[in-house]
């Protein structure tokens, strides 16, 4: 098992599971299902379930090389599929207003609707304070789906003919110039790197105030004597 550093959810291995699911707090729910306020409108936290997969089952790769004349293009693209990811640095963005979706209701509220835990109906304004640190309680809300498709790699070398080397005492001389991490093509996690984690063991899929990965850039000069 391994938790989040603030304990709002956990990563664990459970039977008849899938390998190291995600677990994460509900809303609390009455026993059709449906979500319960409390008298003043706020969301209210309910049970740890399990909110989804943090290894990813699916992992593909392409490469290929493309060559004319002297010069050879390298690409590679990664992918991984079926993940999913606990993002703290979304939770603590939304309960403290940091984050983009939190800007509805900092002029006049939010409206909600529903009943109370006694089946009383609840209709009233929430400040957009109190808002968002209830849905903020509500972790399994920053349970994002973790696929991806990356550009990883490129790559551009130069062989210098064997010609322009006869007097010379190189064999051959090759230059290359590479980049990694270049382009997430594809992802659906918000404001985060979506291989962002915190654990290096199995216990994948919980991330927290996370750096993105950078991208490197090189310059490879080859001689053969």
């Amino acid at each position: 098992m391994e938790g989040n550093r603030d304990s709002r959810a956990s990563v664990v291995l459970e039977k008849g599971q899938p390998f190291g699911v995600i677990k994460a707090y509900d809303y609390l729910r009455d026993a059709k299902g449906n979500i319960v306020l409390d008298t003043n409108g706020k969301f209210m936290r309910g049970d740890l379930i399990i909110a989804g997969q943090g290894v990813a089952p699916l992992s593909m790769g392409f490469s290929n090389d493309f060559s004319y004349k002297n010069f050879t293009l390298s690409v590679f693209v990664d992918a991984k599929f079926g993940g999913e990811i606990y993002s703290a640095t979304n939770q603590l963005g939304t309960r403290y207003g940091l984050s983009e979706q939190t800007l509805p209701g900092r002029e006049g509220g939010i409206a909600v609707s529903g009943t109370d835990v006694n089946g009383n109906p609840v209709n009233t304004t929430v400040s957009a304070y109190d808002y968002w640190r209830s849905y903020s309680d509500v972790t399994s809300n920053f349970v994002y789906d973790a696929d991806f498709v990356k550009l990883r790699a490129v790559s551009l070398s130069y062989n210098f003919p064997k010609a322009n080397l006869a007097k010379t005492p190189f064999q051959s001389v090759s230059l290359a110039f590479s980049a990694h991490n270049l382009w997430t093509i594809y992802d659906k996690v918000p404001n985060i790197d979506p291989e962002s984690n915190y654990s290096n063991s199995n216990a994948q899929g919980l991330e927290r105030a996370s750096m993105p990965l950078t991208r490197n850039y090189g310059l490879t000069l080859n001689v053969k004597f």
